[in-house]
């Protein structure tokens, strides 16, 4: 069940929270920059 998208949600956030309605399970990636912000999502998800 997706989370409440509020006014103090984040773009990266409602983004890492599309991937797994979506179904994503591994993303592979290399990290660095501008990236950072998603990276840091990720690790609160369950991807």
């Amino acid at each position: 069940m997706p989370k409440e998208v509020g006014p103090l949600s984040l773009g990266r956030d409602i983004f890492v929270e599309a991937l797994e309605r979506a179904g994503v399970e591994v993303i592979f990636a290399y990290p660095g920059g501008a990236s950072m912000e998603i990276h840091q999502s990720l690790t609160k998800s369950k991807i």
